[in-house]
């Protein structure tokens, strides 16, 4: 198994705990607050309804929290783990999951500029959300082309937002580059993305394991590599912060939180 199916793999089975354990911590909520104030802010200016994606959407927590927060906010999520999926469908049922590995965002934005799009069939969240599935032994990652069409996302119309919260740590640098350029296709011009990863120097990447011993591959990158990679790709930087990721009063990682605005 690749390092990318086991990490996937491990999100998967680690679904149920993952949520527990995030969705109601306020560690990162000063970082979720501005994003928050600037989608308002671009509400205002816009005067209409938003649409958000949520990529890699774990159980839901950060699009529930702005759908809170922001009035009128569609939200499409997707995530590769189809556990995680379930339980973001359980936490907004007015939202839309789909399972879909980050990888394929290209094949999305030309789908959406041709106006025909093709939406992966969102899981049954009564039968899933009680226990996490397994990812199976099937060949490759279920993509646009596995599922029939659905008519979720049929208009022309881009994105305003897009979230991508801790999905860079978990893909290699050419991935990160293309990721980045595929949401900035996505986006209206104007739209805003909301960047959080774990800074370092790309050297120290590596398998991190669990007590249980469910591994998952860690991808660090410096600020810098965002900046260069975020303007290459047709975004103006609006702010950064950092956090330390704290366990048991010890510092595990440092957490950097960026906010552009696709130019």
């Amino acid at each position: 198994m690749d390092k990318y199916r086991e990490t996937v793999a491990t999100f998967d089975k680690m679904a149920l705990p993952y949520r527990d354990k995030f969705a109601g911590n306020d560690c990162y909520d000063s970082a979720h607050n501005r994003f928050a104030s600037l989608l308002k802010q671009y509400q205002a200016c816009a005067g209409r309804r938003l649409r958000l994606l949520d990529i890699g959407c774990g159980p839901g927590h950060v699009s529930g929290m702005l759908a809170k927060r922001v009035p009128e906010l569609e939200i499409v999520g997707i995530d590769a783990a189809p556990a995680m999926v379930a339980l973001a469908g359980e936490l907004l049922p007015e939202g839309r999951f789909y399972r879909l590995d980050s990888r394929e965002l290209g094949r999305l934005s030309s789908l959406l500029e041709a106006d025909a799009v093709q939406a992966i069939a969102p899981l049954d969240v009564s039968e899933s959300a009680a226990t996490p599935l397994s990812l199976g032994v099937s060949d490759g990652f279920n993509t646009l082309d596995d599922f029939n069409a659905l008519d979720g996302l049929d208009t022309p119309e881009g994105f305003d937002a897009i979230l991508l919260l801790f999905v860079t740590p978990y893909l290699e640098r050419q991935d990160v580059i293309a990721l980045l350029q595929d949401c900035r296709a996505l986006l209206n011009d104007g739209g805003l993305l909301y960047l959080a990863s774990m800074e370092d120097d790309y050297q120290e990447s590596g398998y991190q394991s669990s007590s249980a011993g469910d591994r998952v591959f860690i991808h660090y990158y410096p600020e810098v590599f965002f900046v260069s990679e975020l303007a290459a790709a047709g975004f103006e930087l609006i702010d950064s912060l950092r956090k330390p990721y704290l366990e048991q009063g010890e510092v595990k990682a440092t957490d950097l939180f960026l906010y552009a605005k696709a130019v």
